[in-house]
């Protein structure tokens, strides 16, 4: 009995002895594993991060580097993102958008530069559309148009949660004067005149996928079902230009993209090393003057940089707005009506003795509106006769106000004059005109 007890008192320690040996191996095996994956984790780190990072403290700069999943792709498919080829002379060929741009020009000249401006968060709400990835097609001029496109209807509608959502793929495979996922030289111009002309078609009628299909692969009824933009142009290559432009809407614009950029993941960028790899469309959306630099949307998919969206100096090497290849802003106005035509519309006589003695006139119009909701200003037109097929307009600028001096004009005849009026929207839209009168003394 005393022997089977120490026979199991001996077993009961072997295996405790055992157990023991084969955890302190079990946690030498997990130690060594952490310790292995920690090296190789160490090891698979792409250097060019902290040389990069090193390059951005010698340089003061503000942005950090990180590897990103364009990063970790080889060289020559990172370049296969940069579709916008660069052009000397872009096609540059104006659009039949004159009483728009009219607006426009006089707005460019009047408008004020605030410090800030974010469509992404203006107003309390964001304006564009969900970030897109273009994913290894050079594809990035047709999401650079589109994103403006989509941005753009959603401002001019007043409706920031509206979905809207084009098809890139469509442009990508119909565009006949580019070349696809190998990208396009001016290609934003481009595909902002072929969105004027044909109209792009909603996502669902041709899926992105990220090669070269063909045209024919569009839904059957894509040409009922396309919109199109009401006018296109180029935006001065001007900082001040582009900033007031802004807060009309998104600019689509080119940048050039140098090897440092890839690992771009927050701050403001600024270019610190690296070779130049090519041309690049993105989107403007906003400015920071505190931080002099603008707000960018990118095309490479929300998980790359801060959102999806970068910074970047307004100085820097990348020429963000001030490329080759331009800035390109399109209007959309849609079923939006235009305002209504003025009323009460009156044209008095009013004398007074010129410097020469002589018995001279002025008219002063006036009527009942003045600029708000969707009335931006009013053009005045004139004409000898009562004849409004022979109305030409009188000023270059609109009339911010509800009234208006006709002067110079001569005193000693009865000079007869028919006036008349139209309301103007901020897309550029004319009203009918008002009631044509004609120039009386007072009563």
């Amino acid at each position: 009995m005393k022997n089977s007890q120490k026979s199991s008192l001996k077993n009961r320690r072997k295996i405790v002895l055992n157990n023991a040996v084969f955890l302190c191996g079990a946690l030498l095996a997990f130690s060594i594993a952490i310790v292995f994956s920690a090296c190789q984790d160490k090891s698979n780190v792409d250097p060019q991060v902290a040389i990069i990072n090193q390059a951005i403290a010698e340089a003061g700069a503000q942005w950090t580097a990180a590897e990103t999943w364009v990063s970790k792709l080889p060289l020559e498919q990172r370049m296969d993102l940069l579709g916008d080829v660069l052009a000397e002379h872009p096609d540059m060929e104006p659009t039949a958008a004159t009483p728009p741009l009219a607006v426009l020009e006089q707005y460019l000249r009047t408008a004020e530069l605030p410090p800030y401006f974010d469509w992404t968060n203006h107003k309390g709400h964001n304006w564009m559309t969900q970030v897109r990835n273009q994913r290894q097609c050079g594809s990035c001029y047709t999401f650079a148009a589109v994103g403006a496109m989509e941005a753009t209807i959603r401002i001019s509608n007043q409706t920031p949660n509206t979905g809207v959502d084009f098809s890139e793929q469509h442009l990508v495979s119909c565009l006949d004067d580019c070349n696809g996922c190998n990208g396009c030289v001016a290609g934003v111009n481009k595909s902002f005149k072929y969105i004027y002309n044909y109209g792009v078609p909603p996502e669902d009628c041709f899926s992105y996928q990220a090669r070269d299909l063909a045209c024919s692969q569009s839904c059957s009824n894509w040409q009922d079902i396309a919109v199109k933009i009401d006018y296109y142009y180029s935006v001065d290559r001007d900082l001040d230009t582009i900033k007031k432009d802004i807060q009309l809407h998104p600019i689509a614009t080119s940048m050039y993209v140098y090897e440092d950029f890839y690992y771009y993941e927050s701050g403001v960028y600024e270019h610190v090393t690296g070779d130049f790899d090519g041309g690049h469309a993105v989107v403007i959306v906003g400015y920071d003057d505190a931080n002099q630099c603008f707000i960018v949307r990118n095309s490479w998919g929300a998980n790359w940089g801060e959102g999806g969206y970068f910074r970047i100096k307004y100085d820097d090497d990348s020429a963000v707005g001030f490329s080759t290849n331009g800035n390109w802003a399109c209007l959309y106005y849609g079923d939006l009506e235009p305002p209504p035509a003025p009323t009460g519309v009156k044209a008095v006589n009013q004398y007074s003795q010129g410097v020469s003695g002589a018995k001279m006139r002025q008219i002063n119009i006036s009527w009942n509106e003045t600029p708000s909701g969707n009335t931006y200003g009013f053009y005045l037109y004139a004409s000898e006769n009562n004849n409004a097929a022979d109305m030409t307009k009188v000023q270059r600028d609109m009339i911010k106000t509800n009234t208006y001096i006709y002067d110079n004009v001569p005193g000693d005849t009865d000079f007869v004059m028919h006036f008349a009026l139209t309301a103007v929207a901020p897309s550029g839209k004319e009203s009918e005109f008002s009631e044509v009168v004609q120039n009386q003394d007072p009563l």
